[in-house]
């Protein structure tokens, strides 16, 4: 479905079945955050967030990319899978993503899979990051993530984040540049 973002100035495509947490936990102004409301498939406790934020400045997007990993995993340089790009048609620009295991996963325990896309907007400098979280529990290396993102090894809730991931990603259109001030 498309989801108005920023009060409308963005819009973008996310699965029918999230709700904007704003509606119940305060959410800082440059940010969207949506959850899974269904607890009976592969978007379990899914989450999809949108930041906007200050331009890293670096040699490539890859690079920049590396910096916003940085920042918001709790591992110093977390082991991540190749970085893919998905273009944007509604902006002209290509996106980069990539996808990391936010904590170590053990037999009993949930890890998180997260799924991070970098939309560099120069004319703003600005730098949009997409983030997907998707909890999985049991055993599971980056090779067998980097496999599920390249279809060739099923596990649906990782397939499912992405497709979310690179849907809004690709949906992903400024409506008002007066946004970026």
């Amino acid at each position: 479905m498309v989801q108005q973002l920023y009060g409308g100035a963005i819009t973008t495509t996310i699965p029918v079945g999230l709700v904007d947490v704003s509606k119940f936990r305060e959410i800082p102004d440059t940010q969207e955050v949506f959850i899974s409301e269904t607890q009976d498939d592969a978007r379990l406790d899914q989450s999809i967030i949108f930041d906007l934020l200050e331009e890293v400045i670096a040699p490539t997007n890859e690079e920049a990319l590396s910096i916003h990993l940085s920042e918001i995993s709790e591992i110093s340089k977390p082991e991540t899978t190749k970085i893919s790009t998905v273009h944007n048609p509604h902006l002209n620009i290509d996106a980069h993503l990539t996808a990391f295991i936010q904590a170590p996963p053990t037999k009993d325990k949930y890890s998180t899979v997260t799924m991070v896309a970098l939309i560099k907007l120069d004319r703003a400098s600005t730098d949009v990051v997409i983030t997907v979280n998707v909890p999985f529990q049991g055993e599971l290396a980056i090779s067998q993530v980097e496999a599920a993102l390249l279809n060739t090894t099923e596990i649906p809730s990782i397939t499912s984040g992405y497709k979310m991931l690179t849907t809004a990603t690709e949906s992903y259109n400024i409506k008002d540049w007066s946004l970026f001030g």
